[in-house]
């Protein structure tokens, strides 16, 4: 039976330490895919399985996965078609498998840092809410100015709140996913403080990982820069394939190619342009694409920073509107409004 669920994170790591580990010791695909199949998550069975069933059909690893991709995201299935063609699938999927490991720390200690705020934000948001229901079932009062009064409007607040997440989730995948909009939404991100640089540090490691594999192997810059630089897991980056490989083909070097490009820092430029000079390319890129894993992490603690100050500032902001709002219903409005039906009034 089809699940028709991506293997998660965690499972794409261990799925590849399985492979990779099995490869490296000699034992074949068909018999590693056969193992795979009868252990591990349902998942990671089912996607086994699928794979076993599309070699017999005749394809290549590469092939297998991409025809399985509702199991496997574009960065698996493009890293798997450059150890392919490299014939170094093994050492592609420990490289995987490492890369995995990390998103998984990253999440991790994203989470760590922002579940406190997150949790002010989902308390203040609640309290809110009761605080709406009992001012109302007292007198009726809308603190907020919105309409919200008793238990209707408490509702109604919570409804609200739930709905602005789940249809913002929803736009973002549909966008993403069934619009053809992933270059644009890669784009936008690519631009955003401190998210951005994130984004585009990891890409570039993914992206320097896969020159050093293609370059190392001989294959033609023809083949390896779309390959590449499609193993970025970046649509912006993806889509600067066509441009680059048409530069290199009309007889730039590939720093050049890249250095119009203002995706691609110049520090890269620089290791570029002394990998060409020394005749090194590969081994250079391998050795940045190390230097960029580690960036991220610093990268990373920044970006939690921010997150972490984003939420204080809604919860900031959530309190004081409340304060202010009581202060003006239940203080400064009665004033205004005994003055206005006092003789004469305020004039």
């Amino acid at each position: 039976m089809m699940l028709g669920k991506r293997l998660s994170t965690k499972q794409l790591a261990e799925w590849s330490r399985t492979l990779s580990a099995s490869l490296r010791s000699g034992i074949p695909v068909l018999q590693t895919l056969r193992n795979a199949s009868e252990r591990g998550t349902p998942q990671m069975r089912e996607a086994s399985a699928a794979l076993l069933a599309s070699l017999k059909e005749g394809k290549d690893v590469g092939g297998a996965v991409a025809a399985q991709s509702a199991y496997f995201p574009a960065l698996f299935v493009n890293m798997t078609r450059v150890g392919v063609e490299t014939g170094h699938l093994p050492e592609v999927l420990k490289d995987l498998e490492k890369y995995y490991r990390l998103q998984l720390s990253l999440r991790q200690k994203l989470i760590q840092q922002i579940t406190w705020p997150v949790f002010q934000l989902v308390m203040a948001i609640f309290v809110i809410a009761l605080v709406i229901y009992l001012v109302g079932m007292l007198g009726g009062m809308d603190i907020l100015g919105l309409g919200l009064v008793g238990s209707t409007g408490a509702v109604i607040w919570l409804v609200g709140w739930g709905v602005l997440i789940v249809a913002g989730g929803t736009f973002y995948w549909l966008a993403r996913n069934k619009f053809g909009q992933a270059l644009l939404i890669d784009t936008i991100i690519l631009r955003i403080p401190v998210l951005g640089p994130l984004v585009r540090t990891l890409a570039l490691s993914r992206t320097a990982l896969a020159l050093h594999l293609t370059l190392d192997s001989g294959m033609s810059l023809k083949r390896a820069i779309p390959l590449s630089l499609a193993a970025s897991d970046n649509e912006y980056i993806a889509s600067l394939a066509k441009r680059i490989s048409q530069d290199v083909r009309q007889g730039e070097g590939l720093t050049e190619a890249f250095r119009v490009h203002s995706v691609f820092p110049p520090e890269m430029i620089d290791v570029l342009s002394n990998a060409e000079e020394s005749g090194q390319v590969p081994e250079a890129m391998q050795h940045y694409s190390k230097e960029l894993a580690d960036r991220a992490e610093h990268q990373l603690q920044l970006l939690n920073q921010a997150l972490g100050w984003l939420v204080w500032l809604v919860v900031a902001g959530i309190i004081v509107f409340f304060i202010l709002r009581i202060a003006l219903v239940a203080y400064v409005r009665p004033i205004y409004d005994t003055l206005d039906s006092m003789p004469g009034g305020r004039g």
